[in-house]
């Protein structure tokens, strides 16, 4: 029967999950629209389409060949290339698939996260209200356009729901399975940072559990893995139960690394040979920090300007200035923090949890909020400079995200204490209310009232930011902000004084009336205030050249596909190189997570010239930035570049280098002409051509034949031992045939590819099959046969059960 109630309370959870993502991505769902905000405009679309091409040809899609001169497709997290809700965008086109995929996981995170909520004893309609929050909050709304984060959210709470039952309801197979599962999907989905937070969180759980009750005891305040009170008096599990829930979730993790290693293995090869092999630098990793004023937008709406435009005037706060911020807006809302407040003053009354376990989801809230300060606050930095790891991460604001779950955790127990009658809860939201209250209003109160001394400041700081822009009405939508979130205040206040009023017993309609409508009016804040969180535009107009392009066609040379650049200048939401792609543009650079080192290191060794770099990565021609008239702005300009390389190419002369400092010493010498030689990384071997030097004569002729994403194959006729240039990225795991015999494949120009050709005809092939991919294919494949011998032999197993239970005796 509970098991039957738990099903009907999620399929009321899912059903509420479609309708809130249908009203607040309502505009987005509009066909022929397409979300607008950062990625979800150009990076998305573009890679999600190349993951649908690449399966409808029954191919895995290994290689990108259109960005950076070739990058490994598979191995970036950001491709999602395996994670099966991608499908969405192949049936449905890249724009309708992306929006598809964005309403079915904001849908999805309301179950998970009842699911999540019931283990911490919150369940029922509180752990629905609480879902249905943290799907409307401004953190989570605003990360529509990060797939990854969509996507990890609610396989999440999933995985928190599966460890909790597996590690202190004696959960069995099932659990392990689930909680492996949930584990993988977060890797397929890409959201690794999501998996090593559950990851920390886990190990401090099961190591507490394996320790037993006397130790956590101690700890606790740490991690808030104890069982609810409700299970306290019962005798603790004995050593050989505790060993098996540990060996499971350890078996759980082992599941879950071995379905997905198709995907962390090449991962780990593109992590390792990419810039981000020695961790983000300061400026990188601190770019996208949280200005701690901005703080005041949890109970402020827009308190800085409309979200996500440039006349958001919390940009001039910034250590770092950019354009816009990371997220859109981080808004909450007064009576959300009320019920957070009431759930962690909630007593025995309520059944909840243990007032340490509560404490301790307050502070991981606080503690990720203070992380997602960034460089304002020394925590994070000296994060970085302890602990292993942390340097690879950036964007400090994404802490703000993680903080919503303990604070969601804590409303759902907050909307339970005060459904039970909590006098101890009630009247801390009260309390909490009426602060916010007095301080709300007085804030409000003093931007209405002193606009000169605002505006002074206000006008230094966007200054010093390079903005110019009008702040009267900026000033007055901040007074207007600060007073809408003091009314919001004086609701929950009075919300929460009904509650107070009816706790005890004393008068039950008062706190069966008072705890929904405190959970309405937060859902009512939220959706009012975050309507403009979702941001679209008409798909047609992401599919307009900006300014005077060349058309794709101008793009073709006898060696193939030549590539576009983009001056430095250019704002990059103009032409990144993937919106490049979108329009059927090649690039030479690269936009993303993670970028191959090699091309990082020939960037900087002829940053001075680049003229030469764009030669160097067969790029004809040059998207510029040509100052105009003030009135008119900057223009948008092609430019051709002269003479550049062919993308497959004969040369007569090899400089070997030991080292990249060397090769990039050579390749930054004005007497290196790359028509005529190319830089080798390594030492000369036998059977190695000598120099030609044919000053001015071309060494033979090369064509294209035929090209695939994982496959090159070139036909070339050279009038002397030479050496074949192919300005393509070098990377493990192409191989080249000579005909029909392997050839040795180098790393040519610190970035490219080479290899040694004799005299005469030759056919070429390149083929891209990496070893990474192959034995993680294989380890997948051997698990999932494994998990499926085991579902069968525990169905064979049932099966026997019941025949012998019904047998006569």
């Amino acid at each position: 029967m509970a098991r039957h109630r738990q099903l009907r309370e999620l399929a009321r959870a899912l059903i509420a999950g479609g309708l809130l993502a249908t009203l607040l991505l309502g505009p987005a769902l509009v066909p022929g629209q397409a979300l607008r905000s950062k990625d979800a405009a150009h990076l998305y679309p573009v890679l999600l389409r190349r993951n649908a091409a690449a399966w409808a040809r029954g191919e895995l899609p290994l290689w990108n060949p259109e960005v950076a001169c070739g990058v490994p497709h598979l191995a970036d997290p950001m491709t999602q290339a395996l994670y099966p809700p991608s499908a969405l965008c192949g049936l449905a086109g890249p724009f309708a698939g992306l929006k598809l995929f964005v309403w079915a996981h904001l849908a999805a995170l309301v179950p998970a996260f009842a699911l999540a909520a019931h283990s911490f004893g919150a369940g029922g309609w509180p752990a629905l209200a609480a879902g249905v929050l943290l799907a409307a909050c401004g953190p989570v709304l605003s990360q529509h356009w990060n797939l990854m984060w969509m996507a990890g959210l609610p396989w999440w709470l999933v995985a928190l729901a599966a460890l909790r039952a597996l590690l202190h309801r004696r959960g069995g197979p099932g659990a392990a399975l689930g909680l492996g599962a949930a584990a993988a999907a977060m890797v397929l989905g890409g959201a690794l940072e999501l998996l090593l937070a559950f990851a920390v969180y886990a190990a401090i759980e099961a190591l507490l559990v394996l320790w037993g009750r006397p130790l956590a005891a101690g700890v606790a305040c740490l991690s808030g893995t104890l069982p609810p009170e409700g299970r306290a008096a019962a005798a603790p599990p004995g050593l050989g139960m505790r060993l098996r829930s540990v060996g499971l979730a350890v078996l759980a993790a082992a599941l879950a690394l071995g379905l997905t290693a198709v995907q962390w293995l090449p991962t780990l090869e593109l992590t390792r040979l990419s810039s981000r092999a020695a961790g983000t630098g300061p400026y990188s990793a601190y770019l996208w920090s949280l200005p701690p004023g901005r703080l005041l937008e949890l109970v402020a709406p827009q308190l800085f300007g409309p979200p996500g435009t440039e006349h958001n005037w919390a940009v001039a706060l910034r250590p770092h200035p950019l354009k816009v911020p990371f997220l859109g807006g981080i808004f909450v809302g007064a009576p959300w923090l009320v019920l957070a407040v009431a759930g962690l003053a909630g007593g025995r009354r309520a059944g909840l949890v243990p007032l340490r376990l509560r404490v301790a989801l307050g502070g991981m809230a606080a503690v990720l909020a203070v992380l997602a300060l960034g460089d304002a606050c020394p925590l994070l930095p000296w994060l970085r400079a302890t602990l292993p790891g942390v340097a690879y991460f950036r964007y400090p604001e994404k802490f703000v995200v993680m903080a919503m779950l303990p604070l969601a955790l804590l409303a759902a127990l907050g909307l339970r204490a005060l459904q039970a009658g909590e006098r101890r809860a009630a009247r801390a939201a009260t309390a909490s209310a009426l602060v916010l209250l007095v301080l709300l209003g007085a804030g409000a109160a003093a931007a209405a009232s002193t606009p000169e001394p605002l505006e002074r400041w206000l006008a230094q700081q966007l200054a010093a930011a390079g903005l110019a822009m009008q702040p009267h009405p900026l000033l007055r939508s901040a007074a207007g902000s600060l007073g809408w979130g003091a009314a919001a205040a004086l609701l929950a206040a009075l919300a929460a004084g009904a509650a107070a009023r009816g706790a005890g017993g004393e008068r039950a309609a008062w706190r069966r009336a008072a705890a929904p409508a405190l959970a309405a009016l937060a859902l009512g804040v939220l959706l009012v205030a975050n309507r403009g969180l979702v941001r679209t535009i008409p798909a047609v107009r992401l599919l307009e050249r900006p300014g005077p392009l060349p058309p794709p066609e101008a793009f073709a040379s006898p060696a193939g596909t030549m590539r576009l650049a983009t001056d430095l200048r250019v704002y990059h939401e103009r032409l990144t190189p993937y919106h490049a792609e979108l329009l059927g543009y090649r690039s030479a650079q690269g936009y993303g997570s993670v970028t191959l080192a090699a091309h990082e290191r020939l960037r900087r060794a002829v940053a001075a010239d680049e003229p030469r770099l764009h030669r160097l990565a067969s790029v004809r021609w040059v998207l510029a930035v040509e100052e105009a008239e003030p009135d008119t702005g900057p223009l948008l300009v092609v430019r051709e570049v002269a003479a550049p390389l062919a993308r497959a190419q004969l040369v007569g002369r090899a400089s070997w280098a030991p080292d990249a400092t060397a090769a990039a010493w050579r390749l930054a010498s004005p007497e290196f002409d790359p028509h005529r030689e190319v830089v080798l990384l390594g030492t000369p071997g036998p059977g190695v051509p000598p120099p030609c030097d044919r000053r001015g004569a071309a060494l033979g002729r090369v064509r294209m034949v035929r090209e695939t994403d994982t496959e090159l194959h070139l036909e070339l006729e050279a009038t002397a031992p030479a050496w074949l240039v192919i300005t393509d990225a070098y990377y493990p795991g192409w191989q080249a045939e000579l005909d029909g015999r392997p050839a040795e494949l180098l790393c040519a120009n610190l970035a490219f590819r080479a290899l040694m050709v004799p005299q005469g005809r030759h056919r070429v092939r390149l083929s891209f099959a990496p070893r990474s991919v192959r034995q993680g294919l294989a380890i997948s494949l051997a698990t999932l046969g494994l998990v499926a011998l085991a579902a069968a032999g525990g169905w064979l197993a049932r099966r026997r059960r019941r025949r012998r239970e019904r047998a006569p005796r």
